[in-house]
């Protein structure tokens, strides 16, 4: 994939009512309308993934009068899908002596299409173009990574010009969208919603990786966690108190089976009263907080198995990276394995070397 490197001005234009429009209104999509279906695709990823509404426009004059009303320096990065040459030459001409434009992206929607010779042409003519692309997900991850380095510099800005409350909240949105881009390293995902030390006293509280364990402290942050990861592709495991019992309801789904809800209650009356969540199968399992431990050990080692799975499929590919986690978290695994049988023998009463059979 071919990048232009973004040459940005020292000089900054601070248009406070711009940026307070824009904080949730960025993303601008242009498409020819028979590339509308891709566009809509496009949009609806975006605007889960950044909790952002989008514009589609299909009128050029339209599109480009969106960003001349815009007087912010360099914070714009919008989306072109055109598949006419000329039209697109157009666009990114206009687009390219705006002040607003921070990069501008291209999505094409040919199939195993390759950068060729023309594109290369046409990103070295226009340095605020980021790329030519031709998956969805690359561009997706692109965008939204540049949004969130947008979001923090804006931060200052607004700190620079004395204006401390939208510093913050720009300065969150860039923290979230982060968050947000990390999913993108889960292979699968452990919610337990708890007080901060629901933990301790576990023997082998390390067990719970930050590769796939999130730990959210109340019913409104998990909910959000979920809602944040709700696309993954691998396993998600979630478990809540009783008293959170609504996000089931909320949440639960008969067809995402990958997302698996783990109920645990503080007395057997509300284990009782539960239970019909998993004769149902709406709920994996309803149990006693005394067995939490053990519960989450067991589907812990079922995540530790998963982040194997993945990392190695990561190192076979060439990632560094992951090639030099697959030995801490392979040992982790060893260890869960271990800790599983003694669970095992001690619930059975099989001696520490069963018997072969």
């Amino acid at each position: 994939m071919i990048q232009n490197e973004n040459n940005s001005s020292d000089n900054e234009l601070y248009i406070g009512d711009d940026l307070k429009t824009s904080m949730n209104n960025s993303i601008f999509i242009y498409h020819s309308k028979e590339h509308r279906p891709q566009a809509v695709q496009l949009s609806s990823i975006l605007t889960n993934l950044t909790n952002e509404q989008a514009v589609l426009f299909d009128d050029y004059a339209a599109f480009i009068a969106t960003f001349k009303e815009i007087c912010s320096l360099k914070h714009l990065c919008p989306i072109i899908i055109e598949s006419n040459n000329m039209n697109q030459t157009k666009i990114l001409t206009e687009l390219s002596s705006l002040i607003s434009i921070h990069q501008i992206y291209i999505f094409d929607p040919h199939e195993h299409m390759q950068t060729t010779e023309d594109d290369r042409i046409v990103l070295r003519k226009y340095p605020k173009l980021r790329d030519i692309y031709f998956q969805v997900g690359v561009l997706v991850l692109d965008w939204t990574f540049e949004r969130a380095s947008i979001c923090e510099k804006i931060g200052k800005l607004c700190t620079k010009n004395d204006d401390p409350q939208l510093a913050r909240t720009y300065y969150t949105k860039a923290i979230k969208l982060n968050e947000k881009l990390s999913a993108t390293d889960y292979a699968s995902l452990l919610i337990l919603l708890g007080p901060n030390d629901i933990l301790r006293g576990f023997r082998r509280p390390d067990f719970c990786h930050s590769r796939f364990y999130i730990l959210c402290i109340t019913p409104e942050e998990c909910e959000e966690t979920i809602k944040t990861y709700a696309n993954i592709n691998g396993e998600m495991d979630i478990f809540l108190p009783h008293s959170a019992v609504n996000i089931i309801y909320t949440y639960s789904s008969y067809t995402n089976p990958r997302r698996r809800f783990h109920l645990y209650c503080n007395t057997e009356h509300f284990v009782n009263q539960h239970i019909i969540l998993q004769q149902s199968k709406i709920c994996e399992q309803v149990f006693h907080v005394n067995l939490l431990e053990i519960t989450l050990y067991h589907t812990v080692h079922l995540h530790l198995y998963y982040c194997i799975r993945d990392l190695k499929k990561r190192s076979d590919a060439g990632d560094g990276d992951a090639f030099d986690l697959l030995v801490p978290i392979g040992e982790l695994f060893a260890q869960s394995a271990a800790n599983i049988n003694e669970i095992i023998r001690q619930q059975s009463g099989l001696p520490e070397q069963p018997t072969e059979i």
